[in-house]
């Protein structure tokens, strides 16, 4: 079973608080862009956005850079 990405784990996030990509951007300072391409696994959680995410969500930086870690490995090899 390959690691989930990020991004889904984000878009349940959002779920959760019954935000909008928009309103995360607004709450978060990023580019919505950047949100809809994480949360639609175009694009990889990196370190900054890591950051942002920790604040937003009260969850540590590292949670979403595991959750990407083990999702990039999992993508390397294949599965």
């Amino acid at each position: 079973m390959s690691e989930l990405h990020p991004g889904s784990m984000l878009s349940e996030y959002l779920k959760f608080n019954n935000w909008s990509y928009r309103e995360l951007a607004d709450r978060t300072g990023l580019p919505m862009q950047v949100i809809i391409a994480v949360c639609n696994e175009q694009s990889p959680v990196t370190p900054e956005i890591a950051l942002v995410l920790e604040k937003a969500f009260d969850r540590p930086a590292s949670f979403w850079l595991n959750m990407q870690a083990w999702h990039d490995l999992e993508a390397a090899r294949g599965l």
